[in-house]
């Protein structure tokens, strides 16, 4: 039984002694041990640690932020710029950068398809790959190199309608209630003679009624009564 209590004790202690245990976090915000104007939080679990400011990393924000060492971005071109942790135990940091940019800090540019300049009439080229682009056009212009006048750049259609680009002009398909090139004429429903016991009213981009059906024009009241609810629902001459 001794035997088997020393060979415990003794693989406690290497376990202990190789295989320490890793304690993330402060032990306590009591007192303040996060610098550089940190704030120290504590979460539900009764485990505390530091909210660094943007310019500082580490356990206790004690280290500057490599990614904001300057007066710009650390990374260039659009690069994204992350912080890591060197051998020594210090904050490094990496880019990693956008299409048509290498080297560290993404400063040396790649040869790619948008150095021809394709996307014309003001538009902007942005890479999908160093072989593929794709063109942003400006106002007014459209086409896979915005080649192209957009004749729905200044919005004829009116009155919700759809606006459809043709190689010299365009095309409105209008809503419903409204006709004419530009979607701006309403159409007047109440010329189909659509009530016949009551009265049409058009209005823009649709029409409503005024039933006159009276309690003595229909026997049975329930009929009559149900009538006059749908119709106040639909807003139909559901009577004709």
């Amino acid at each position: 039984m001794r035997s088997r209590l020393v060979v415990y004790v003794l693989a406690s202690v290497a376990l202990i002694t190789f295989f320490p245990c890793i304690v993330q976090g402060l032990v306590s915000c009591s007192p303040n041990s996060c610098k550089n104007g940190a704030a120290c939080v504590s979460n539900p679990g009764g485990e505390a640690f530091c909210n660094c400011t943007p310019m500082f990393v580490g356990e206790y924000c004690q280290h500057m932020n490599p990614c904001h060492t300057g007066a710009g971005p650390r990374c260039q071109n659009g690069g994204s710029c992350y912080v890591g942790v060197s051998s020594s135990g210090g904050p490094t940091f990496t880019c990693t950068c956008p299409v048509g940019y290498s080297a560290s800090l993404c400063e040396i540019a790649l040869p790619n398809s948008c150095d021809s300049d394709p996307c014309q009439n003001g538009g902007t080229c942005s890479l999908i790959t160093l072989d593929k682009y794709t063109c942003t056009c400006a106002a007014g212009f459209r086409g896979n190199h915005c080649e192209l006048v957009d004749h729905c750049a200044s919005q004829p259609c009116r009155n919700g309608a759809s606006c459809q680009a043709l190689h010299d002009s365009y095309r409105c398909t209008c809503t419903e209630g409204f006709t004419g090139r530009t979607c701006t004429h309403d159409i007047d429903e109440c010329r189909k003679d659509l009530c016949v016991h009551g009265q049409c009213v058009n209005t823009v981009g649709s029409y409503r009624f005024l039933n006159h059906l009276s309690r003595e024009m229909v026997n049975d009241f329930d009929v009559w009564l149900k009538a006059r609810e749908l119709s106040s629902i639909l807003n139909t001459c559901v009577l004709t």
